[in-house]
């Protein structure tokens, strides 16, 4: 770790790191010695969207869901004569749920759910650092136009003042031209990455979750991908969104399935000593 290229003008001599995580809440005090720390923070992913469920005869259209939208991520770096609202509070955002297939043909899927923000407070109750939570992505839809284009958003990402959260891959259906092969379908980037777009569970590719981010060894935001036929795949590190599910254009065959949950928060102090 390059701890002097981190810490841009601190003096060098500083020694450590010592690494906290959180993973729920709790509290941080400021330790005797320290001369910085660095937070990062970073919001929980968003539910993917389920997937819709064509009528049986005549065979309409149904799009996959939505991948969720990445958590945001604040990082900053702070002198030890700076935090002087200790203890602070650490509240820990919840991730959004995925939502619920179709149960019934010619019905659209549940929209995933948005992911509630991240906070780190002073001890006085005013916000020191936050990574907002990502949106849920779109449910499947429905549609009894067979010649018409499906497409479904995906979840926006979450607010953050040094990584803004990418929104997830949308679902994209067209009748006999399945699109979900579309680089559009994956999460863009790896700040906070979204989530894969769903597909159906015929043909069509699924969307991949999108590449992750690493910042001072912690890594986040990697989508959660959409793994065709079988439940989605949930983002596989902290922040990151959920796939979206998949969906049943064929008649008698299996059924559509929910979206994923979005990954996590996370809050990680580096304590560093002279």
């Amino acid at each position: 770790m390059n701890v002097a290229g981190n810490l841009g003008n601190f003096n060098n001599g500083i020694t450590g790191p010592i690494v906290r995580d959180f993973l729920t809440n709790g509290t941080w005090t400021k330790p005797a010695g320290l001369v910085c720390a660095t937070f990062i923070v970073v919001g929980a992913g968003g539910g993917g969207g389920g997937g819709a469920a064509p009528l049986v005869s005549p065979r309409y259209q149904a799009s996959g869901g939505a991948g969720g939208g990445g958590g945001g991520v604040q990082c900053a770096t702070c002198s030890a004569a700076s935090l002087i609202y200790s203890p602070y509070c650490i509240c820990l955002g919840s991730a959004g749920a995925g939502g619920a297939a179709a149960v019934s043909g010619g019905t659209n899927g549940s929209p995933g759910c948005n992911a509630a923000s991240t906070y780190v407070l002073q001890c006085n109750g005013f916000v020191q650092f936050t990574g907002g939570g990502g949106f849920g992505g779109g449910g499947g839809c429905y549609c009894a136009n067979t010649t018409s284009c499906i497409v479904v958003a995906g979840g926006a990402g979450g607010a953050g003042s040094t990584y803004t959260g990418n929104g997830g891959g949308r679902a994209v259906y067209q009748y006999q031209s399945i699109l979900t092969s579309d680089s559009a379908c994956s999460g863009n980037g790896g700040r906070g990455g979204g989530s894969g777009g769903g597909r159906d569970t015929g043909t069509g590719n699924p969307g991949a979750g999108g590449t992750s981010c690493c910042y001072i060894g912690l890594r986040f935001g990697k989508g959660g991908d959409q793994c065709g036929g079988t439940p989605t795949l949930p983002g596989c590190v902290y922040g990151a969104g959920g796939g979206g599910g998949n969906s049943n254009i064929i008649s008698g065959g299996a059924a559509p399935s929910a979206g994923g949950a979005g990954a996590n928060a996370i809050v990680r102090i580096i304590e560093y000593y002279s």
